[in-house]
C-alpha cells in the first residue's frame, strides 16, 4: 500500500522554479531513496511534504488524503515528520538545545501526554536509538547535548523527532530524514543505518531517505534521482 503519493508536484521561489512536475511515491514500511547534487531542489521537496514550503501545482497525498493545504501540526497529527538538514539551524522549529541535557531536549516537547506515558514512549524510542557505549541510559540522558559527537547529536534530532508525535497521540509513519550522514564517519553512518531499519522493521515506519551521495543509500528499497528540479525513474 502506498503511504505518500505525490503527483505532478511544482514550487518556485522568486525567479526560480525549483520543482518541476515531480512524482513519486513511498509505500508503507518501505525506506526510499532520493538522491541528487547539490541544488537539485531535494531539500525544497522536504519542506514542501512537510508542509513548510507552499506548492503552485500539483497533488500531496499521505495514508489517501489531499494534505496539500493542511499546516505543519495537522501533518504531525497524521504521523508525517521532517527532520531536517541541520537540527541547531536558526529558525528551525524543533532545534537540539545544545546547552541543555538529552532528557531537557526530550521534555520540552511534551504537551499533553501524562509522565507515565510520556517516559513509556521516550524509552521505546530510546531502544532505537541506545547510549553510547561509556554511558548508561541515566548517565546519557543527563548528558549536555552540545558535548555528543556529530553522529550522536544526529540520532539525537531524529530521535526527538520521533518523541515529538507522542503529543498527537500517534505512531509515526514517515519519516523524511534530509541528509542525515553529512559529516559523519562512515562507522557512524553504518550505526544510524542500523537504526533506522530497526524503526522500519518494529514501528513500521516509512522512510524517506534523502541525500546527496548515492553510496550512503546503499541500504535503501528502491531510489529516486532528482536533477534540477525533474525526477527520473526509479530504479
Amino acid at each position: 500500500m502506498e503511504l505518500l503519493q505525490v503527483h505532478y508536484l511544482t514550487t518556485s521561489y522568486p525567479g526560480h522554479v525549483a520543482l518541476k512536475g515531480v512524482s513519486f511515491s513511498v509505500g508503507e514500511g518501505e525506506i526510499v531513496g532520493l538522491w541528487g547534487p547539490n541544488k537539485a531542489g531535494k531539500t525544497t521537496l522536504c519542506k514542501c511534504l512537510a508542509g513548510t514550503k507552499s506548492t503552485d501545482d500539483g497533488d500531496i497525498f499521505f495514508n489517501n488524503h489531499r494534505i496539500n493545504q493542511l499546516s505543519i501540526s495537522q501533518r504531525l497529527s497524521l504521523g508525517l515528520s521532517l527532520c531536517p538538514e541541520r537540527s541547531n539551524e536558526a529558525g528551525e522549529a524543533n532545534p537540539i538545545y545544545l546547552n541543555q541535557s538529552v532528557e531537557f531536549n526530550f521534555e520540552v516537547l511534551r504537551k499533553g501526554p501524562s509522565r507515565h506515558e510520556w517516559q513509556a514512549g521516550v524509552n521505546q524510542v530510546l531502544s532505537y536509538f541506545p547510549p553510547p557505549e561509556n554511558l548508561t541510559r541515566a548517565e546519557y540522558m543527563k548528558r549536555i547535548a552540545g558535548t555528543l559527537s556529530g553522529g550522536e547529536a544526529q540520532m539525537l534530532g531524529i530521535a526527538r523527532k520521533l518523541v515529538c508525535l507522542l503529543n498527537y497521540q500517534v505512531g509515526p509513519r514517515l519519516l523524511i530524514i534530509d541528509e542525515p550522514a553529512r559529516g559523519l564517519s562512515q562507522q557512524k553512518i553504518d550505526s544510524l543505518f542500523q537504526a533506522l531499519d530497526k524503526i522500519r522493521r518494529n514501528a513500521n515506519v516509512s522512510i524517506l531517505l534523502v541525500e546527496e551521495f548515492a553510496q550512503r543509500l546503499s541500504g535503501v528499497d528502491r531510489i529516486y534521482i532528482l536533477a534540477d528540479g525533474l525526477l527520473k525513474n526509479p530504479s
